[in-house]
């Protein structure tokens, strides 16, 4: 790691965050830190557009779901019903845009994925065929299919149009902890508790394949934009770049001192960002696995991280009940 300089200020001394350049982002450290979740703050998704972030919590009550206005950094009125729905229920584990940004889908620990129609702002449909605790929820890139997996062991595959479930994937030994959609939308890979990334082909429901080599629960799996690569990470601290041809390990990752709880790689594909326990954000050159610069977040921890389309923008959420918002060069 090449550590240039760090940058402080009095307000970052507050926050207790810190940023550690060695390229590629604002010198000054995050340009917002939004505030208004109750509990910790579990999943961050941009819409298609990057205008708005969707970030969704968890309490001790109740589970929440908040809109942000990226541009002007604050909170957006709630929408629609929706904001007073998801409000009612168990918390909410994780949330994502479909491609046209029309629908979000979010997933909560009673075991429902509910479907929001973004331009009527209300509920569509609610899911509900898992057991307690849905962890994982993608769109295909057509927005034809969703998926979600859970602690049931399981991963359902859903018409997102109609909400009627298609099928249900088994294999994994254990709760499925994330799901990501290949950019052709011809490969699934899950990340389990057992500690493997599976693949799936979603037209039949076969596993395609299983790949092994992390040494504890794979908490989050993303593929890079062109389908190249597929990333996973988790309790081992470390993250895997698996080259989605060969379904070798390209290369592997460490430098958390925690666990690793979410990864996102940018719209262009040179950068992975990886968000652990340790209360960091770390960004990491994707072809060379070098480490570009540590993102001191949030000291009790950092559950989400998500790059906006654009790639210009970096948000971090977690135990802390804030998300921070960098910008990147």
């Amino acid at each position: 790691m090449r550590v240039v300089w760090c940058s402080w200020s009095f307000a970052l001394l507050v926050a207790a965050t810190a940023v550690c350049l060695a390229g590629g982002l604002d010198d000054s450290g995050p340009f917002a830190t939004l505030a208004g979740h109750t509990g910790k703050v579990a999943s961050l998704a941009f819409s298609p557009d990057g205008k708005t972030l969707a970030s969704a919590g968890a309490s001790t009550f109740r589970g929440e779901l908040k809109w942000w206005d990226v541009a002007e950094a604050k909170e957006r009125r709630p929408l629609g019903r929706a904001g007073l729905v998801i409000a009612a229920r168990a918390s909410v584990l994780a949330v994502v845009f479909a491609s046209d940004g029309k629908t979000l889908a979010a997933a909560s620990e009673d075991g429902t994925v509910t479907l929001y129609d973004l331009t009527t702002e209300s509920e569509r449909a609610s899911l509900r065929e898992h057991g307690p605790f849905v962890y994982g929820v993608a769109f295909s890139p057509d927005g034809k299919l969703l998926a979600s997996s859970g602690a049931d062991k399981t991963i359902k595959l859903w018409d997102a149009a109609s909400g009627r479930m298609l099928r249900t994937l088994e294999g994994h030994d254990g709760t499925v902890l994330s799901v990501a959609f290949s950019p052709d939308g011809k490969s699934l890979a899950s990340g389990g508790y057992d500690g493997f990334v599976r693949l799936w082909d979603p037209a039949t429901g076969r596993q395609s394949a299983v790949l092994e080599g992390h040494a504890g629960p794979v908490f989050t799996v993303a593929y890079s934009p062109d389908g190249k690569l597929l990333v996973s990470a988790g309790g081992d601290k470390t993250a895997r770049i698996w080259d989605t041809t060969s379904l070798k390990t390209a290369r592997t990752i460490g430098g958390h001192s925690q666990l690793i709880w979410s990864v996102a790689i940018s719209p262009d594909g040179q950068t992975l960002a990886t968000a652990s326990g340790d209360g960091t954000v770390r960004l990491w050159d994707a072809t060379s696995g070098e480490e570009k610069a540590t993102l001191r977040a949030d000291r009790s921890g950092v559950n989400s991280v998500a790059f906006s389309p654009d790639g210009r923008t970096l948000a971090a959420g977690g135990g802390d009940r804030t998300i921070k918002l960098w910008r990147v060069k």
